[in-house]
């Protein structure tokens, strides 16, 4: 773990890598230092601090005049004011020491602030202000403004085309149309399932074979995933003290890797509840006596889902048929002939919720 001195810029005479702690005022033009001009330096441009110095904290901002002073002074180094009441200067976000882009930050915040102060000076002056040098060149920003508007004009298109389409798609998937339609026949049936014992093959974990499973066949198969840790990646990253040094230090993360669980997957044989036969019961009339199909049992059955249905066959104005299952009251309020009023669906045909007697 090595401490180097942050670098500064001057907004004042532009002096340049001044260091963070060695220029606490810049040499050329005696301007005090701004901590929030601060950057780290890159590789060739480092520069130990001294270690010796005990480090006592960030620098605070003197109350009066805002000068950086040290954690442990007393008066302001620059206008002898007390330091009761100074903030924490700004620090710089940790930073990943394989980059440099700490310092070309730093300066185009430091020529930002230098246009900046420059146009103020130039206005009070009732001067023009300075041109702005990325705009400088003949039609070069017209041309990117012109590309960019390209761009946005045919990325928008694009997605005024996608919308239009998914609402065209969604108006035809719940629109519909009107129709008239006559009740044609009807039909019912009740059904009832007739289970029995009987030996079927399953699979199940090894610990969640059932009570009567028989004729176990298992293998090792992998049941779940888990991640162990397998070493830590490591990278150097540079800390601001808030001083005007920074620390290099390595953080170090876990890393993990999946890992198979395996266990044991057996293939048996069970009895379960198995349906044998359906017994049924069925009519085409309304005048029916409507009832269960009988039921008899031998040994070692039992009785098992019991479903009823009720269908009425209509015919639209189209000439075309078609069928809707409803309730037993609804199917017995639907005579032979009445018409009925409905709605088709583009997709998907007659909506059969939507039957209502035409009056």
């Amino acid at each position: 773990m090595s401490t180097y001195q942050m670098l500064w810029d001057c907004s004042q005479c532009d002096t340049q890598k001044l260091l963070g702690v060695d220029h606490r005022f810049c040499p050329a033009c005696g301007a005090p230092q701004d901590p929030e001009s601060r950057y780290y330096p890159s590789e060739e441009d480092k520069v130990h601090a001294d270690e010796s110095n005990r480090y006592s904290g960030a620098d605070l901002a003197c109350p009066s005049c805002d000068t950086p002073n040290a954690a442990a002074a007393v008066h302001c180094v620059a206008c002898g004011a007390p330091m009761e009441g100074g903030v924490e200067v700004v620090r710089r976000s940790e930073q990943d020491a394989e980059t440099d882009d700490s310092a070309s930050a730093a300066r185009k915040e430091h020529r930002d602030a230098r246009k900046e102060a420059q146009r103020e000076r130039m206005a009070a002056m009732g001067g023009a202000p300075p041109p702005d040098e990325e705009a400088s060149g003949p039609g070069r920003a017209g041309l990117f403004l012109g590309l960019g508007l390209g761009g946005l004009m045919l990325a928008g298109l694009g997605t005024l085309v996608a919308g239009v389409a998914v609402v065209l798609c969604l108006g035809m998937f719940f629109s519909s149309s009107p129709t008239t339609l006559v009740v044609q026949s009807h039909r019912w049936e009740r059904s009832v399932e007739i289970e029995a014992k009987k030996a079927v093959t399953e699979r199940a974990w090894r610990n969640e074979v059932p009570p009567g499973a028989r004729s176990l066949s298992c293998k090792r198969e992998v049941r779940d995933t888990k991640q162990v840790k397998d070493g830590e990646d490591c990278k150097k990253v540079r800390v601001d003290n808030g001083n005007g040094t920074f620390t290099e230090k390595n953080r170090c993360t876990p890393r993990y890797k999946e890992e198979k669980i395996f266990d044991d997957k057996c293939s048996f044989k069970i009895d379960r509840w198995t349906v044998t036969k359906t017994e049924r019961a069925n009519g085409t009339s309304t005048k029916d006596k409507i009832s269960w199909p009988k039921v008899k049992l031998s040994g070692g059955q039992r009785e098992g889902e019991r479903k009823e249905t009720y269908t009425v066959s209509l015919k639209g104005a189209d000439g075309e048929s078609t069928s809707c299952a409803v309730s037993e009251s609804t199917w017995r309020s639907m005579k032979e002939g009445s018409r009925w009023s409905g709605e088709v669906a583009r997709i998907g045909g007659l909506r059969c919720s939507s039957l209502k007697p035409v009056r």
